[in-house]
C-alpha cells in the first residue's frame, strides 16, 4: 500500500489511468451485455441494438483505449524492465557464485596439494630414517661380529700361547725329572756296585727314585690341571663377553626399530 501511494505520489496521473482502465472495462462489459440482450431476427442471425447507446460505447472506447493501450505498454515495459534486472541480478549472483565456488575449489585444490607434498615429505623423511636406522643396525652387527671374531681369535691365541707354555715346561719338567732319575739311579748303580753287599742303599735309591718319579708326576697333573683352569677361567670370560656384546647389540637394535 506504502509502495502505491509513493507511486501516486510520484506519478500525479496514475489515479486517471486506473480510473480510465476501470471505465474502459466497463464500457466494455456494457457493450457485450447490450449485443447479448439484443433481440434476434428471426432467420437471419442478426440482433437488433439502440444505434445511439452503441455509438456512445464505442466513441468512449475509442476514446479511452489510447491510454489503456499506452498503460498496458508502460506495464509491459516495467515487466520487462524487471526481467532484465532480474536476470542481471541472477547473472551477478550467479558470477559471484561461481567465483566464489572457483575460489573455493582452487584454495582446496592448493590445501590438498600442500597435504599431499608435505605426506609424501613425510613418507620419505621416514623412509630415510629407516633405511638410516637400518645401516646403522647393520653397521653394529657388522662390527660387533668383528670385535667378536677378534676376541675369539685373541681368547684362541691367548689359550693356544699358554697352552704350548704349558706344554714346554711340563716337558722341561719331565726333561729335569728324566735327568735326575737318571742321576739318582746312576748313583744308585754306583753304590751298588761300590757295595753289592750292601742291600739297603741299594733298596734306598730304587725308593728315592719312585719317590721322584711320583713327586714329578703329580708335579705335571697339578701343572695341567692349573693352566686347564686357567684356559677354562679365559674362555668363560671371553663368553660371558660376547653373550653381553651380543645382548647389547639386539636392545640397541630392537631400540632403533621401535623408534621407526
Amino acid at each position: 500500500m506504502e509502495n502505491n501511494m509513493n507511486q501516486t505520489q510520484r506519478d500525479p496521473f496514475a489515479a486517471r489511468k486506473d480510473g480510465d482502465m476501470r471505465q474502459l472495462m466497463t464500457s466494455l462489459q456494457e457493450l457485450q451485455e447490450i449485443v447479448n440482450g439484443a433481440q434476434m431476427i428471426w432467420g437471419t442471425g442478426r440482433c437488433m441494438v439502440d444505434k445511439k447507446v452503441l455509438s456512445d460505447h464505442i466513441d468512449l472506447i475509442a476514446r479511452l483505449l489510447p491510454d489503456a493501450v499506452k498503460q498496458a505498454s508502460a506495464i509491459v515495459r516495467e515487466e520487462q524492465n524487471i526481467r532484465e534486472n532480474a536476470k542481471r541480478d541472477a547473472a551477478e549472483q550467479t558470477a559471484a557464485a561461481r567465483g566464489a565456488a572457483q575460489k573455493t575449489i582452487d584454495e582446496a585444490a592448493r590445501e590438498a596439494e600442500k597435504l599431499r607434498s608435505d605426506s609424501k615429505k613425510a613418507a620419505e623423511d621416514a623412509a630415510r630414517a629407516n633405511a638410516n636406522a637400518l645401516n646403522a643396525a647393520n653397521a653394529m652387527k657388522a662390527q660387533a661380529e668383528s670385535d667378536a671374531a677378534s676376541i675369539r681369535q685373541k681368547g684362541q691365541n691367548a689359550a693356544n700361547a699358554l697352552y704350548a707354555q704349558a706344554q714346554q715346561e711340563a716337558n722341561a719338567l719331565i726333561a729335569r725329572a728324566q735327568q735326575e732319575a737318571q742321576m739318582i739311579r746312576a748313583e744308585a748303580e754306583n753304590a751298588a756296585r761300590a757295595a753289592v753287599s750292601d742291600e739297603n742303599v741299594y733298596r734306598m735309591a730304587v725308593m728315592q727314585a719312585n719317590e721322584l718319579r711320583e713327586e714329578t708326576e703329580k708335579e705335571m697333573s697339578a701343572m695341567r690341571q692349573h693352566y686347564v683352569g686357567a684356559l677354562c677361567n679365559m674362555m668363560g670370560e671371553v663368553d660371558e663377553y660376547l653373550l653381553s656384546l651380543v645382548s647389547s647389540i639386539r636392545a640397541e637394535r630392537q631400540e632403533l626399530i621401535n623408534k621407526r
